[in-house]
């Protein structure tokens, strides 16, 4: 068979749409024969310029290019609604950088059934003889880092031992069994390098380097760990006197059929040639020749090294300069605005912490009135209010707040925060040592001095292993009774008064802990969950989360509630809804649902649970489901009830939190639970899940995804429209969060000077906008000062969302996250990362740039995002996201419905 025989056996040219990638001027199929499209890295003229003194290639014979892959993806080259049945590559794997992600890119753009078709080149009569063969390693590494240039191993490697090859000789074995290293490879190989590790260029070199054998087992062990879904569903082997076999790639959803098809490719194999017998030899000749290699060249490159270190000190000497006068200049401006501020609020801490307790003391009295259980009747009708009489009541009490606040607000706030500053600063609150023990604050958005101060100290959490609240309160009941925080007692006057921070040691008495003692002090966040038996209540939901005050309710917090509720109506359940690490603001839950279309009658039962040794006691009924919204809710509930009666809403790959260790291990051992029922957000996180790197067999069998919906920015699309058109600037948004490593806020902050320096974001045309969380002010280039917002209400967030008409969103997880898509869905153009199969995100907008996570290509994608803003014409809406969450959760129910 010829080579195009094989490459097209079984195919319907007459009825079937292919995609040929790197044809240059040897296409497989012209354009005049059948429906094909081709793929290359340049546009046609780009190619023929490039080659057009390259006597090797026929300018002419050079077809139109319809898609230039590079650094967007390959779907979206073709565009989202290009689907082929068929992918062509002859003598094209070989040089791809990373082959796992090309392998994804492909397999995105083929239809149901599709098949892949590939010419391999056959390293034992290829100038590939005496390099090493590819292993598993070496493709890991590259999907690792996703390579987008052959790594310099591969570059080194080609450079020192690419050898020009007699076919005849390689087929009758008379080539030389082994080659020496010269001194013009070992200069090449290190010019190359050098070239790569200082400038960056790409090198086209073979990254991999395969026999047909090596090659099928390269793709079963591929297959084994989840790499790809391809099957080996045709093989022909290299031929007498030629230098390539021939693939066929098919998808396979039989994770067995699918390592075993590669497996039979390896035993068919049937030529065994091997790579010389001296290849051994020669690695070791080479090690010794680098060793022998000339005093003069060693010298030469110590001397290049040194006077880069020297010129790098210069440069860090003169930054540091530079660095250490603007620091001192911001510091002495901040100590002075410091102090004026404690000066301020000291007058006035006293009375605001007799207010505090004085507020804590009639609410307690309050609750345990009999005037308040009489008026829960009452309180009921009035969750009943039609909404528009809700919204009106909830703007005029807003209008009551914001003016009581603007009188003493500014006060209070001073005060609060010169609290939290002398926690931080008493040497006995840890931050990091308090987020640690207390798992349930890692997902919360209020920072750890301000939770101990408002929530911890009095639910007995330590702020550090050196002081112990609970014991403090107890042992000193003046302190209890005034409500007063136990460290801020402590400071203030304890310690003066010869007061103790801990109970003292006796340690031949009492001795070192147990070890239950020190697992339940560790992970007290995950101690099972209290409960008793209450026979006799009404079936029931419960939602557990750790918060749902304002901080918290963005993205995952407030798709818990909508599912909560429309899961409980669907089932006929009254629902509780549990909060571990803050107290609930009850009012945000109806909230929430207004906010998203969702229509809730029935009551609804708040309760703070707490955490640890003080967590309260839950009444646990007969029929209760619960609704977990993490893997330490979920951990903590399933030691308490049945785990077939817990859904576990999974909204991010939770395992990517923590560093490979005990909270790992747990995190996945929960996930790893067969009884658990998973809801997770969105098919790319679930395919992620359940068939990625490190799939989760659970979740694969027990699993169903859903897309969010976006109501409230869809009702605002027109008037963003409209308003667009009135004003003369526009808006940029930076979703920032310098705390949350995940959000890549410092990546941000250098596309975003990067983009502005390229002309971007012009201070005359744009207002930009930082909105998040734990921000500082900072200048970006041009002397601009962007808008810093904070811990918006989720309605202020939506109007701000409709003002902006370029977004940054960055997520550095296989989860598309909210902001990105919040943007979009109000006809925002938004900027994101790519990350392992998020490499696009055109399913739900056009306008999502989903690019590289490096400088260039972020930059690149806020002035191609700003450049589409500009031309106008923009239609505020274009996308396919939902706006209805009933109808984006009904397969969810449906699926729930049957395995509940």
């Amino acid at each position: 068979m010829t080579r195009r025989e094989k490459l097209l056996a079984g195919l319907d040219l007459s009825s079937m749409v292919g995609l040929e990638i790197g044809p240059l001027d040897r296409p497989t199929l012209r354009k005049d024969e059948t429906r094909i499209l081709y793929a290359d890295h340049l546009d046609t003229a780009s190619l023929r310029q490039k080659y057009a003194a390259d006597p090797n290639v026929v300018v002419g014979n050079i077809g139109e290019v319809d898609a230039v892959w590079g650094e967007r993806t390959l779907a979206e080259a073709l565009g989202p609604d290009t689907k082929v049945d068929y992918v062509i590559a002859s003598h094209v794997i070989e040089h791809v950088p990373d082959l796992v992600s090309w392998l994804q890119e492909v397999r995105a753009v083929l239809k149901p059934g599709g098949q892949v078709r590939l010419l391999v080149p056959d390293k034992r009569f290829t100038f590939d003889l005496y390099r090493r063969e590819t292993a598993f390693s070496d493709v890991l590494t590259a999907y690792l880092v996703r390579a987008r240039k052959p790594l310099l191993h591969a570059v080194v490697d080609f450079a020192l031992f690419c050898t020009p090859v007699d076919l005849l000789k390689a087929w009758d074995g008379t080539m030389a069994r082994e080659r020496a290293l010269t001194r013009e490879d070992f200069n090449r190989a290190f010019h190359l390098g050098r070239d790569v590790v200082d400038n960056g260029t790409y090198h086209d070199v073979h990254c991999w380097v395969v026999t047909p054998r090596s090659f099928a087992t390269l793709f079963a062990e591929m297959a084994e760990f989840g790499l790809h879904d391809f099957a080996c569903a045709a093989f022909h082997d290299t031929e007498p006197h030629e230098l390539e076999f021939c693939v066929a790639l098919q998808e396979c959803s039989d994770p067995v059929e699918l390592t075993e098809s590669w497996r039979r490719m390896a035993r068919a194999a049937r030529i065994d040639r091997d790579v010389p017998d001296g290849i051994g030899q020669l690695q070791e000749k080479t090690i010794t020749a680098l060793s022998d290699w000339g005093a003069a060249e060693r010298a030469r490159a110590r001397a290049e090294l040194a006077r880069s270190f020297e010129r790098s000190r210069a440069d860090q000497a003169e930054h540091g300069r530079w660095e250490a006068k603007a620091l001192r200049e911001s510091a002495e401006a901040r100590a002075k605005a410091a102090e004026a501020a404690a000066q301020e609020a000291e007058a006035e801490t006293r009375q605001a912490q007799e207010t505090v307790a004085r507020l804590v003391r009639e609410r307690d009295a309050l609750l345990s009135s009999g005037v308040w259980q009489a008026t829960r009747l009452l309180r009921a009708l009035v969750r009943r209010v039609p909404a528009p009489l809700r919204s009106l009541t909830s703007r005029a009490l807003g209008r009551a707040r914001r003016a009581v606040g603007g009188q003493a607000g500014g006060t209070a706030a001073a005060a609060m925060r010169e609290q939290v500053a002398r926690i931080e600063a008493s040497g006995l609150f840890d931050a990091g040592w308090y987020v640690r023990e207390y798992r349930d604050l890692q997902s919360s958005n209020m920072p750890p001095a301000m939770h101990y101060l408002l929530h911890g100290g009095a639910e007995g959490r330590n702020p550090g292993p050196d002081f112990d609240s609970a014991w403090y309160l107890a042992a000193n009941r003046d302190v209890a009774a005034a409500g007063v925080n136990p460290l801020l007692h402590f400071i203030d006057q304890g310690r003066a008064e010869g007061r103790l921070p801990k109970p003292p040691e006796d340690r031949e008495s009492v001795g070192p802990p147990s070890v239950h003692a020190m697992l339940r002090r560790h992970f007290a966040g995950l101690q099972p969950l209290r409960i008793f038996p209450a026979p006799g209540m009404p079936p029931r939901l419960t939602m557990i989360t750790d918060s749902i005050n304002p901080g918290s309710l963005f993205g995952g917090v407030g798709t818990a509630m909508i599912l909560a509720a429309l899961l409980a109506e669907r089932r006929g359940l009254q629902l509780r809804l549990i909060t571990r690490s803050e107290p609930p603001e009850t009012l945000n839950f109806q909230r929430v649902l207004d906010l998203n279309n969702i229509p809730w009658k029935g009551n609804i039962e708040f309760v703070h649970a707490g955490i640890g040794e003080r967590a309260r006691e839950i009444p646990l009924g007969a029929d209760e489901l619960f609704l977990t919204t993490s893997w330490w809710s979920t951990r903590s509930t399933r030691q308490a009830v049945d785990p077939r009666n817990i859904v576990y809403l999974l909204q991010e790959d939770e395992r990517m939190f923590y560093p490979h260790g005990d909270d790992w291990l747990r995190c996945v051992e929960t996930m790893a639970d067969p009884q658990l029922h998973f809801v997770v957000n969105s098919e790319l996180l679930f395919e992620h899940m359940a068939r990625g790197p490190l799939p989760v067999a659970s979740i694969a069998a027990n699993g169903v995804w859903f897309e969010p919906a976006f109501p409230a920015a869809a009702a605002g699309a027109d008037d963003a429209t409209a308003a667009q058109a009135r004003r003369r600037r526009h808006g940029f948004f930076f979703y920032a969060r310098p705390g949350n490593e995940r959000n890549l806020y410092y990546r941000g902050l250098e596309a975003i000077g990067a983009a502005m320096e390229a002309g971007a974001l012009r201070p005359e045309d744009w207002d930009i906008y930082f909105v998040g969380r734990d921000l500082e002010p900072i200048t970006l280039p041009g002397g601009v000062r962007p808008a810093l917002l904070e811990n918006l209400d989720w309605a202020d967030y939506q109007t701000l969302v409709r003002r902006i008409d370029v977004g940054l969103s960055l997520m550095y997880t296989p989860h598309p996250s909210y902001p990105p898509l919040d943007l979009a869905a109000s006809g925002a153009a938004v900027v994101t990362n790519r990350y392992g199969s998020k490499t696009t995100l055109a399913r739900y907008a056009e306008d999502i740039l989903c690019v590289e996570p490096s400088v260039d290509a972020l930059a690149g994608g806020i002035v191609e995002a700003v450049r589409r803003v500009e031309q106008g014409g923009r239609p505020r809406g274009a996308n396919r996201l939902q706006h209805d969450w009933a109808a984006a959760l009904e397969p969810v129910l449906q699926h729930l419905d049957q395995r509940l």
